[in-house]
């Protein structure tokens, strides 16, 4: 049997010739490593050692995720606030909520949405499309956004 290392190879050796080559065990210990193989042994582990795990690139989008998430709160208590307003039948006051919305999150799928929502309610329904369309530009990935824009295109027409 034999062992392959990158710099040398290892074949049982007689129990003396063992001893003899490997000055860290006694006569009868098990070594089986030659001098040059744990030379070449400690090569690999100082040179592994040596290298330096390099750290991840950083995330390009971390900084738009932090601005996304400091956006988050504000557009969402408006877009409650406009909803509100729009319950109450106060439909300007919900569309001045909401373009306060878009101009923190211009690509708000929502925010646009709602304010397509809330010019069918006021019977604007050329405004209402082109919102509509803007929202499915932006939300084109959420269902759920997308459903609801196909429901309010269709009163629309």
């Amino acid at each position: 049997m034999s062992i392959a290392f990158p710099l040398a190879r290892i074949s049982p050796q007689p129990s003396s010739q063992r001893a003899s080559r490997c000055p860290q065990h006694k006569a009868g210990d098990e070594c089986g490593l030659s001098s040059i193989s744990r030379l070449a042994t400690l090569a690999v582990i100082m040179m592994s050692a040596s290298c330096s795990i390099p750290e991840p690139p950083p995330n390009p989008y971390q900084n738009d995720l932090e601005v996304i998430q400091q956006q988050a709160r504000p557009v969402a208590e408006l877009h409650q606030q406009a909803l509100a307003a729009i319950d109450d039948g106060q439909y300007q006051q919900a569309i001045d909520y909401l373009q306060r919305a878009i101009k923190i999150q211009p690509r708000n799928a929502w925010s646009w949405h709602y304010l397509a929502q809330t010019y069918w309610y006021e019977g604007q329904l050329e405004r209402c499309l082109a919102m509509i369309e803007r929202s499915g530009s932006y939300g084109s990935y959420d269902d759920v956004l997308s459903g609801a824009n196909d429901r309010l295109r269709a009163q629309c027409q």
